[in-house]
């Protein structure tokens, strides 16, 4: 429909824009830059193409997205799309003073989900007046996000001084819980919570890099700040030691391909698409002899491993992984986390056990750009797409450094 529409209306900017966001979405990665070229052709400053433009060029050229988000911010000043765009360009190429500002935007955007903190005063960084005064930080987004910045609940308590309440959703209360009370909140709760009337004010956890200008990559509070608890741990120990031995292991390696749908957003969807996998995609990683793997899968795709890869035995516990905190203890036992980009590498990470970060082609800003590390985990290592949607350059490329592991520890 929309290449008859060009036909009709050549001179039309905005078909030539829709023809481009529908080819992005079937990953006609090429025909969609065309498009938004031609719009842009026809009106340079027309900005639903400027930004359209921009999501493309950014995993290769994420100073021109830059620059493209600026022109289409100075033709729609007021569109919070292109203010948090703008944001998540800049924090990827390290530009965290106005990148977290920027992202701020994010709050206004209509797929941004509302939370009844949000109306109440928002915490700027200033100490508390009173000793009573309770501070409710709250979690958005997915549980990646909540894991990642849940880090800076310690700075958030020395610097206001008051009652600091950490909000979670049901599955990380547990884990938030052990990480974080005593010593650095005061309480974990999750949403409906009651005894919360006497909050002060609030803050997004998402918010707090912002608040508390991180600048530069020293700024990030970089500890191992999570632990798994010990007697989960204890459990998982015995159960995959037993399945290394039934295979001759020398590595226990965990893997998690897919990440939760996205049912509520069309482009939500696409993004989870592309960052998922199957484990049949995973099949090269079966020749590796002398690897016990575990799967640390959630949800429909946990299916899939009970029907692996020739070659590959993997154990698989789905339905008594009830929440993070049983999922700690399991990658606690573990030698080797290998993810796509889900809570579960942000888990793995943040307890400082080696991670493999399976990366897709346009990978998410906070990840940065072209590099194999993270300021946000030391012990985390990026496998990115060289290409949209190339997975199979990224198996090969794990497989390569799997099998040079195994010959280290062979030395």
């Amino acid at each position: 429909s929309y290449n008859r529409a060009r036909t009709l209306l050549p001179t039309e900017s905005y078909v030539h824009n829709g023809c481009g966001t529908a080819l992005q979405l079937l990953r006609r990665y090429d025909g969609a830059l065309s498009c938004y070229n031609d719009a842009l052709k026809l009106r340079p400053n027309f900005h639903p193409a400027l930004s359209n433009k921009a999501t493309l060029v950014a995993p290769t050229e994420p100073h021109a997205a830059i620059q493209l988000l600026r022109k289409a911010i100075a033709a729609d000043p007021t569109s919070a799309d292109y203010h948090m765009y703008l944001g998540m360009a800049l924090i990827r190429v390290g530009e965290f003073r106005e990148g977290w500002r920027e992202y701020e935007w994010r709050k206004k955007t209509p797929d941004h989900g509302t939370s009844g903190w949000s109306l109440r005063p928002q915490w700027t960084g200033a100490k508390a007046i009173e000793p009573d005064d309770t501070l409710l930080l709250y979690t958005e987004q997915g549980f990646g996000d909540a894991i990642q910045f849940m880090r800076y609940a310690v700075s958030a308590r020395a610097r206001f001084g008051g009652r600091v309440v950490l909000e979670v959703r049901p599955p990380l209360l547990r884990l938030a819980s052990a990480a974080l009370c005593p010593g650095y909140v005061d309480r974990v709760v999750c949403p409906g919570d009651g005894g919360l009337q006497a909050v002060t004010c609030a803050a997004s956890i998402m918010s707090l890099p912002m608040i508390f200008g991180t600048n530069a990559e020293a700024d990030i509070p970089r500890t191992t700040y999570i632990v798994a608890n010990p007697g989960s741990a204890m459990i998982w120990r015995g159960m995959i030691g037993m399945l290394a031995d039934s295979t001759d292991a020398k590595m226990k390696v965990g893997l998690c391909w897919a990440g939760a749908g996205r049912d509520h957003s069309q482009m939500a969807a696409e993004v989870d698409g592309r960052r998922s996998m199957s484990l049949t995609d995973l099949a090269p990683l079966a020749e590796i002899p002398n690897i016990a793997w575990v799967s640390l899968q959630k949800g429909v795709a946990s299916a899939q491993a009970f029907a692996p890869p020739k070659g590959m035995t993997i154990g698989a516990w789905p339905d008594e992984m009830e929440d993070f905190c049983v999922t700690a203890g399991l990658i606690d036992s573990l030698d080797l986390v290998i993810s796509v980009d889900t809570a579960v590498a942000h888990l793995a990470a943040a307890m400082g056990k080696p991670t493999w970060l399976l990366s897709r082609f346009d990978n998410c800003f906070r990840w940065m750009g072209d590099r194999k590390d993270s300021p946000w985990y030391p012990s985390l290592r990026q496998f990115r797409q060289p290409a949209w949607c190339d997975w199979t350059s990224v198996v090969e490329e794990v497989a390569k450094a799997l099998r040079s592991e195994l010959r280290s520890m062979a030395a």
